[in-house]
C-alpha cells in the first residue's frame, strides 16, 4: 500500500540507496539492491510495476525452471 511512484523512481529502485524525494521512515535504500542481487545470481526476474489502482507497487521475482 502507498502513495504509488513515478515511472522515473520505479526504474530506479533497485539502485543501491536510492530512496525517492519525500520518502517518510526509516530505511537505507538497500532492500530491493539486494533482492536484485540474490535474483541475478540465480538467473531469476525481478520486475516492479505500479498497481493499475494507482497505489502501492507489486514486486515479483521468477525464477526460471
Amino acid at each position: 500500500n502507498g502513495a504509488g511512484l513515478a515511472q522515473a523512481d520505479i526504474a530506479k529502485l533497485t539502485e543501491r540507496f536510492y530512496r525517492p524525494v519525500g520518502t517518510i521512515g526509516s530505511g537505507s535504500g538497500l532492500g530491493l539492491s539486494i533482492v536484485k542481487s540474490i535474483a541475478e545470481i540465480h538467473h531469476a526476474e525481478l520486475t516492479v510495476t505500479p498497481r493499475k489502482t494507482g497505489s502501492g507497487l507489486s514486486v515479483s521475482v521468477s525464477f526460471k525452471t
